[in-house]
């Protein structure tokens, strides 16, 4: 965590979760990781994520911004899809473009 003091004070906080088992249950449904095929709840631990992050740090809900790399790029774009409300915005890196279409339920 980085910060200043001032009026002019900018603070952040950066946070590098691990997926289980070392992958994230992303916008892959085909995908064979064992978070897939199991069924973690990816996003309601990211929901989990930004509320202790917010109580323990002040971290602003609605400043949220993500970024993934390869299968944490597939989690961005899950959570964009199934909980907008949760992130200001997502940058995905270098994931597969050949989703396999999720339903979506809201």
């Amino acid at each position: 965590m980085g910060s200043k003091s001032g009026p002019s004070a900018t603070v952040f906080v950066v946070a590098y979760p691990d997926g289980f088992d070392n992958h994230w249950n992303g916008c892959r449904k085909s995908a064979s990781y064992t978070a897939n095929t199991r069924g973690i709840d990816d996003v309601g631990f990211t929901r989990a994520l930004v509320a202790r992050l917010s109580a323990d740090y002040g971290v602003d809900p609605g400043r949220v911004h993500l970024g993934g790399f390869s299968n944490g790029g597939n989690m961005v774009y899950r959570l964009a899809l199934e909980a907008p409300e949760l992130i200001a915005g997502g940058l995905a890196l270098f994931q597969r473009a050949d989703l396999t279409p999720l339903t979506i339920s809201r």
